[in-house]
């Protein structure tokens, strides 16, 4: 608990500082590129870890609000969906756990033409029952 909290300060001062994308104004200047994929991939793990702790601190809310801001970074980052899906579970709303998963499959065969992870698939079968 004492850890989890030590971590939480941490995290959420750290994920203070990321405000998008590196050098935006650069965006096609290769001399920025592995900088900017750096700083992302960076805040990606980071806030997925944070998001981690969120859920098992029955913090939902806050949970769902961090993985959408994953999501704005890299909407094909999928342990944000399934961290939304079991957030809104715990709150009841079942009705948002389908939109999110259908999201999901969208997104993914849009953006990459994929299918879901099976972790996602049997999520999402658990929830729904």
């Amino acid at each position: 608990e004492k850890d989890q909290a030590e971590a939480i300060r941490l995290y959420e001062g750290a994920l203070v500082y990321y405000k998008g994308e590196y050098l935006p104004e650069a965006l096609y200047e290769t001399w920025a590129a592995a900088e900017r994929e750096r700083l992302a991939v960076l805040f990606l793990r980071s806030a997925d870890r944070l998001s981690e702790i969120y859920l098992d601190q029955r913090r939902y809310e806050d949970t769902i609000d961090l993985c959408y801001r994953i999501l704005s970074a890299d909407n094909c980052w999928e342990r944000a969906y399934r961290h939304i899906m079991l957030a809104y579970d715990a709150l009841g709303n079942r009705g948002q756990v389908a939109r999110v998963y259908q999201r999901c499959v969208q997104v993914l065969r849009d953006e990459l033409e994929v299918d879901p992870a099976v972790e996602t698939v049997n999520l999402f079968q658990r929830l729904k029952t």
